[in-house]
């Protein structure tokens, strides 16, 4: 799949874009020192020239934002009046309520200056999407005339489909916007006239309708909005493609397996052969050194059984306590420690890349004492759930479903979380970083272990998922998924006392009994 698009520009601002911010900045400049000569008939002193009123600004600001911070600029023109006040710079001297006039008239000459000199300058501008792969796929199409001849009756052709990860769905393209996304960067903006001599105007249109020619996200519009995000979270290109398009939307898995050709494992093994071996020997090792017995260690027991549970017993209200104690020793900060000013790190019970521990718990409880069935967040700061929406029992069982792609054992569990990754807390450090999205599900999978054998040693049954509807759970949680998306969802209670559904326990050590009718071992 041959990417046209790489990763997002460097953190140097770019010479256009240097261009563009010292001109709106003197624009704004301009302005001011036209108000205030016609207010008060003031000459600026001399200090090079009009745009040193914002220097900070030109040094700090990118020229695509500059609308935005007009308003924190103010404060860098208090402090010149406040200057002129003290005749600073100039024999110019005003008395407090004069100075608060000029301050507060120049200040919204300046917003007013600046923000016509942002908008003319935002108005036009248009740049290829940050993330943009191609894949040439292969269409098969069902030809009469060739099965007449006795060919297979097929035939083939090949077109460009456009994956973004901005967009999160598949856009079919021509060859004259393939050619055309060849010739638009993804970094510097260019004006309309610009754009004219590089694509036909359908052609620009079209892109812009498919989100893959985006403009300032001051405009407003889905893609260039959500192509900013992908920027200033710092995506590495493929990951972000990965995450947005393994998503999951109202899937039923359960479905989709019952109607399939493989009802069994039996059925696969027929139609593809034996699966590759359980034990992998290597044939070109040059010696084999046998190892002693393992000794035995207390947490024995507990991995024993850990067992994925697929029979919950629905009747049954978890204790509040279990709940609590499983989610401070599987979520729950441990320790914290100030690493740099305005930095901390936190201690868990698993490893976290950085130290950064990005995993949120989202709780969905449907059945547990003394706490109202509803959607939560838990608050690892206080140890605490913050109820985010409350719903009846019937909207709860539906969503529990939904979360789980309709596997109704795992949906029956009273207690469910999606474990939920918060990007930008990840690629804050590690940015555009080959390994950030990996490490990600590298701690979904410690938690996970976590809440197995936390639950195990509670007595509880617990089970883990990655077959989820990430979609429709970013949906219930109000999640920008370019942000923070599920990674896998888990869930724990109460086992059944009756096995109804397969639970994989070759050593009964959570099931007793009869084959076809087992019971919980106690």
């Amino acid at each position: 799949m041959p990417a046209i698009a790489t990763h997002q520009g460097a953190t140097k601002l770019p010479e256009q874009e240097q261009d563009q911010s010292e001109i709106a900045l003197k624009l704004l400049a301009e302005g001011i020192a036209a108000f205030l000569k016609f207010l008060l008939g003031w000459q600026l002193p001399g200090r090079g020239n009009q745009s040193w009123i914002c220097l900070h600004a030109m040094l700090s600001k990118r020229g695509n934002r500059i609308a935005e911070h007009f308003f924190a600029e103010s404060i860098v023109i208090g402090k010149t009046l406040e200057d002129l006040a003290g005749g600073v710079g100039g024999n110019v001297a005003l008395d407090h309520d004069a100075f608060l006039t000029v301050w507060c008239w120049g200040t919204l000459a300046a917003l007013i200056a600046g923000h016509k000199a942002g908008r003319q300058l935002m108005a036009g501008r248009w740049r290829r999407c940050s993330v943009l792969f191609l894949e040439p796929r292969e269409q098969l199409d069902f030809d009469p005339s060739g099965l007449l001849q006795g060919q297979l009756g097929l035939s083939a052709r090949v077109e460009w489909v456009a994956l973004a990860p901005h967009t999160g769905v598949e856009v079919v393209l021509t060859d004259a916007e393939v050619a055309a996304l060849g010739r638009i960067g993804e970094t510097l903006w260019l004006a309309e006239d610009r754009l004219a001599k590089l694509a036909d105007a359908d052609v620009l249109q079209s892109l812009r309708d498919k989100g893959l020619l985006v403009g300032d996200s001051a405009m407003g519009d889905a893609p260039s909005i959500n192509d900013a995000t992908v920027r200033e979270t710092y995506w590495r290109p493929v990951s972000a493609l990965m995450h947005m398009f393994t998503r999951w939307h109202a899937r039923d898995a359960e479905a989709a397996r019952r109607h399939s050709n493989f009802r069994a494992l039996e059925d696969m093994v027929q139609a593809y052969g034996p699966p590759p071996p359980h034990f992998h020997v290597r044939t070109d090792a040059i010696a084999l050194q046998a190892l002693p017995a393992a000794r035995s260690l207390p947490g024995d027991d507990v991995l024993a059984r850990r067992v994925t549970c697929r029979n919950f017993e629905s009747a049954q209200a978890l204790p509040m306590l279990d709940m609590a104690t499983l989610l401070y020793r599987v979520f729950g900060a441990q320790g914290i420690e100030q690493v740099a000013e305005g930095a901390s790190a936190v201690k868990k019970n698993s490893p976290s890349g950085g130290a950064l521990h990005p995993i949120e718990a989202y709780v969905l409880v449907r059945g547990v004492e003394g706490l109202a069935v509803g959607l939560y967040h838990y608050n690892v700061g206080s140890h605490a759930l913050h109820l985010l929406r409350p719903m009846a029992e019937e909207e709860a069982a539906q969503l529990a479903l939904l979360f789980v792609a309709g596997q109704d054992y795992f949906a029956s569990a009273p207690v469910i979380v999606a474990m939920c990754a918060r990007f930008r807390r990840s690629f804050w450090k590690y940015r555009n970083h080959g390994k950030a999205w990996r490490a990600l599900l590298l701690e979904t999978g410690h938690l996970s272990q976590n809440l197995y054998l936390t639950a195990t040693e509670l007595g509880l049954g617990a089970f883990v998922t990655a077959a989820i509807n990430d979609a429709d759970i970013e949906e219930a949680l109000g999640l920008d998924p370019l942000q923070e998306g599920p990674m896998a969802v888990c869930g724990f209670g109460v086992r059944g006392r009756q096995r109804e559904s397969v639970e994989f326990d070759p050593n009964a050590k959570v099931w007793s009994g009869d084959q076809q009718n087992q019971i919980l071992a106690t």
